[in-house]
């Protein structure tokens, strides 16, 4: 039996770039805590912000959250409670927020801040006042989450960038207190020392660090490094011309050192460049020597078809982790029939199980921390615009039941729809549809009926004729009833005593 002798790995390189040439390893966290005196989060942040940039489905999904969260608008209203608002404290407000600094507007700031809430599971905002540290804000800006790290002792904030380092304080904490000074100037004169600006911690909980939160997409972690797993190979294999791995197997014989330098120059270089380029292969054997060169692909297929599989399961995990709908993203979801119904119920469940409670959470935290403590206003609050997903022809149809059972009028129906009421006076009245058409409630109290339609000249003769004919009646009744028989009994006989009434 054969056995090898000597094995030889060619083009063995170490480290995965993509197509651009750039690294795609994930990076290290490069934060001394032990010199800083920040407390390490729970996963590496820079790794995190990678997968924004390698995974599509994971970036379209944190775009989607941060916008329908608080990039739909908003407005200023009333709290519950409140009886008279003053209109100068919500001039105040809006003008801060209409300019909050001179580098962005306040939607740029609320996107930035929570696509680092979902992309990192942190999200910072910091408030500058006074050089004092008292009254009322004047600027607002967003802090990369990827650069923060929250103090051991929880009395702040650092902020890392170029090896150069800032500290915060947290917001509403008192000016005068030594903590809100730079721990770097504890031995300076008090005059001398700086007073820090603060910052407003936005955490998405998790029960493993009570200084951090951790993003809702961390339970598809693996799935992220999958598909990035997957995209490195197939940007390698198509790097190489589609050429799969090979083994070179050279039976009685050995290959000179040289041989095994071009053979390894060609598949690393000239397959690259040249997907036309051919390798030959002379053998110089002596007399009696019987030498054979193998060169057998080691994967012989690619499996294309389990390959999208794995990518689309993968897509699909991310997705439901972060609880976006599929449609929103340009992505169906697996096993759907792809009917209107079922994209609404997704939506409807978007918007009340997944955006309605961030929108609660953030408007908290911006009403008793920057309006209420910042401003010192309680009259005015912050409300973000919802998700509108409403579908115009059930509401349409639920209305035209509702005037037709006379719980709405016309113009009460026309309101919801948003449109320009009527101006008729029947317009305003409730009716019901029945069999004989349209009744009004009062006409159905009654227990009467409604003749049929005439037009307004004929109808008006007609109900006239009819209130004459009514009176005739009554009058004759009231006759016959003074005519009776001798046992008491009302006489209906008819005075022609002919029997005929």
């Amino acid at each position: 039996m054969a056995n090898i002798v000597k094995a030889h790995i060619l083009g063995a390189e170490d480290g995965a770039v993509d197509a651009a040439g750039r690294s795609t390893q994930l990076p290290e966290d490069t934060w001394d805590y032990q010199k800083t005196g920040a407390k390490e989060p729970p996963y590496n942040l820079d790794a995190l912000c990678v997968f924004l940039e390698i995974n599509t489905w994971h970036y379209r999904c944190v775009k989607a959250k941060a916008v329908s969260t608080a990039g739909l608008g908003f407005d200023f209203v009333v709290p519950e409670g409140v009886k008279e608002a003053k209109p100068e404290n919500k001039q105040v407000l809006k003008d801060f927020f209409n300019h909050p600094n001179d580098e962005m507007t306040w939607g740029e700031i609320l996107e930035n801040v929570l696509t680092d809430f979902e992309a990192l599971g942190n999200g910072y905002f910091e408030v500058v006042r006074n050089r004092f540290g008292t009254g009322r804000p004047t600027a607002i800006y967003h802090v990369p989450a990827v650069t923060m790290r929250v103090r051991k002792d929880k009395k702040g904030f650092i902020q890392q960038r170029d090896n150069r380092m800032v500290y915060f304080r947290n917001f509403g904490s008192d000016p005068t207190d030594p903590d809100s000074f730079d721990p770097r100037d504890k031995d300076k004169p008090p005059e001398k020392r700086r007073l820090l600006n603060e910052v407003i911690h936005l955490k998405n909980y998790h029960p493993r660090s009570s200084y951090y939160g951790l993003p809702d997409f961390l339970p598809a972690l693996r799935a992220l490094i999958g598909n990035k797993k997957a995209g490195d190979f197939n940007i390698t294999f198509f790097e190489n011309n589609a050429v799969p791995q090979y083994a070179i197997i050279v039976k009685g014989g050995e290959l000179a050192r040289g041989t095994r330098k071009r053979i390894e120059e060609y598949f690393r270089t000239h397959i690259k460049g040249n997907a036309h380029k051919t390798l030959i292969l002379e053998v110089v054997q002596e007399e009696g020597e019987q030498v054979d060169i193998e060169i057998k692909p080691l994967a012989v297929d690619i499996k294309d078809a389990s390959f999208r599989m794995f990518r689309a399961d993968n897509a699909e995990e991310i997705r439901v982790a972060h609880g976006v709908p599929g449609r929103l993203i340009g992505l169906s979801e697996k096993g759907g029939l792809g009917g209107a119904g079922e994209g609404e119920t997704q939506q409807e469940i978007f918007k009340y199980h997944v955006i309605e409670p961030k929108q609660t959470r953030l408007e908290y935290r911006i009403n008793n921390f920057l309006v209420k403590l910042g401003f010192g206003i309680e009259d005015w609050e912050l409300r973000f615009k919802e998700i509108d997903v409403t579908d115009e022809a059930k509401v349409a149809e639920i209305i035209q039941k509702l005037v037709k059972l006379g719980v709405l009028t016309i113009n009460e129906g026309r309101r919801e729809m948003g449109q320009k009421p009527l101006e008729h006076p029947g317009a305003d009245v409730p009716f019901m549809m029945t069999a004989m058409g349209p009744l009004s409630l009062d006409t159905l109290a009654q227990g009467g009926v409604r003749p049929p339609m005439v037009p307004a000249d004929t109808g008006k003769a007609l109900i006239d004729s009819l209130l004459t004919l009514q009176d005739v009646i009554r009058e004759e009744i009231r006759k016959r009833a003074d005519c009776h028989s001798p046992d008491g009994e009302l006489s209906l006989t008819h005075p022609e005593g002919d029997g005929r009434w």
